[in-house]
């Protein structure tokens, strides 16, 4: 049950997002905001829809009542588990909860579904983790839906954060983005994992320091360019 949960969480957990960020539908009080009074907004979205497909599509249907309920309990927690907000607080929870096993087996913890949780939010957030050519479309991407949410908050009448203003764009942004986002974000959550599943985290970290010293590079290239 654990392991089907975690696999329909991580392929519907974004499922249906327009790429807006819950603080703009929050500030601009879009009905999505209303409906889910402020908390979580696109996660609750992603939630909402994941478990109603599974219901329209019978596919709880061969579990029993306690089950059925069990598994979409998981599933919800774990797709609302990737909600940034809850980064830091993630962190601290898992950090605490592996101490306090004490190198016990994950299903022996006394909260398992917390582990469940952090692994999914680090796969979340860990495209500067992967090989470079796939780090590279995926940091192309974020940052044109940050744009793309920045534009429309400009036409709004609104002042975009920096890293969604185009109008700040400058040619090495993506990467210095990158190297921030690598070390204060995805680099200590990917370390903290390492407690769970240590293989999975030295892959993602050799990843994580090949892609760390290209961004590194190129803001060092354009510097220079600069310079000159």
């Amino acid at each position: 049950m654990q392991a089907l949960a975690i696999v329909v969480a991580a392929a519907a957990h974004d499922v249906g997002h327009e790429g807006l960020s819950n603080a703009h539908l929050v500030t601009t009080a879009a009905d999505v905001a209303t409906r889910w009074n402020d908390v979580s907004v696109n996660e609750n979205g992603h939630a909402h829809v994941t478990l109603g497909l599974l219901k329209k599509h019978g596919v709880l249907e061969s579990f029993d009542r306690e089950a059925a309920l069990a598994f979409r309990a998981i599933v919800r927690r774990l797709i609302l588990a990737t909600d940034m907000e809850n980064h830091t607080h993630m962190m601290s929870d898992f950090v605490a909860m592996a101490d306090a096993a004490d190198g016990a087996p994950v299903m022996r913890w006394k909260d398992p579904t917390l582990a469940m949780c952090y692994a999914l939010h680090v796969a979340d957030i860990s495209s500067p983790a992967r090989r470079e050519e796939v780090a590279e479309k995926w940091a192309e991407r974020i940052t044109e839906e940050f744009y793309k949410q920045g534009d429309k908050e400009r036409a709004l009448g609104m002042t975009p954060v920096a890293f969604c203003d185009r109008t700040l764009a400058t040619p090495t942004s993506r990467a210095s983005n990158q190297l921030h986002f690598i070390d204060y974000v995805c680099k200590p959550c990917i370390e903290i994992l390492a407690t769970t599943l240590p293989d999975a985290a030295e892959l993602m970290l050799r990843h994580l320091t090949r892609n760390r010293e290209m961004y590194r590079r190129m803001c060092e290239e354009d510097t220079t360019a600069v310079g000159a």
